[in-house]
Formats: C-alpha cells, structure tokens, sequence
C-alpha cells in the first residue's frame, strides 16, 4: 500500500484483534473454573461488570462475553467461547432475547436461560446481582421487573 491510500487500509487490524473488540472486552475467555458465562450487549455492560465484582468477592466465577457487533456476527469466535461454557444466561433489556436468538441462529449454541428486561428502565446493580446470584446457585432464570403495582 503506497502513501496515497486511506489512513484506514495502511493501519489494518490483524484478525484476532478485530475478534477480540467484535466479541467484547474484558472477561471474554472462558476458563475451566467458571460455572456460569454471562451473554449481553449494549448498555448491559456495565451493570453486568458491576455486579461481577460483588459475585467475585463472594467466591461466585462467572464469565462474560460482550458481544459488540451484530452483522457480521463473529459466529466462530462466539460459539468456541461459549461452547466452552458449563452454564450460560444471556442478559438483555428487550422482550424477547434477541441477542440469545442471533446466538443461536449462527452459531447453534442453544441458550435456554435469560434475564431479560423490558418495562423501559435499565438493571440497577442490584437487580443484576440479585438476578445473576441465583442462577449462579441453580435457580432458573427469570424476567426482572422493577416496579410492580
């Protein structure tokens, strides 16, 4: 690539770093002791990392897999991870689990327990930790819902 191409094709990311920021940052490995890996997307994030650390000082491992891009979706990379899981819940503030049904359409990885939201209002940290201890303890996922009348 001569000097009149775009800055963009001179610095070109090798592939495993475009996989790495595709699927997610920080915990995006699966290790062996983990027995519980967290799906989610979006403004989860950060209320999932939250409620990671409060698990984590009380002995709870979990894993988390942030996925980032949609189209095209990192199929191979999300399914290794997440083959690899023992357990795995998706997290989501939508209806209907959307980012667990694109997991499963490209990848086969069938997901059976989510915690989803959906009444408008973002997961407090608490309800993430709440909502994340018990399935971590065997219970099955559920809707979160944060005002009930």
């Amino acid at each position: 690539m001569g000097a009149t191409e775009p800055a963009a094709r001179r610095t070109a990311p090798s592939l495993g770093e475009v996989v790495g920021r595709l699927i997610g940052e920080g915990r995006q490995l699966v290790a062996d002791y983990a027995e519980l890996t967290v799906l989610g997307w979006g403004s989860t994030k950060g209320t999932i990392l939250d409620a990671l650390k409060t698990l984590d000082a009380q002995g709870k491992k979990v894993n988390f897999l942030q996925c980032r891009l949609m189209k095209p979706f990192p199929a191979d990379a999300v399914a290794a991870i997440l083959r690899a899981a023992k357990r795995i819940v998706s997290v989501e503030e939508n209806y209907s689990g959307q980012l667990a049904q694109l997991v499963q359409e490209q990848t086969g990885v069938m997901i059976s327990e989510r915690i989803n939201k959906f009444d408008g209002r973002p997961f407090s940290e608490d309800e993430m930790t709440t909502a994340l201890a018990k399935v971590y303890d065997g219970a099955k996922a559920e809707a979160v819902v944060t005002h009930v009348r």
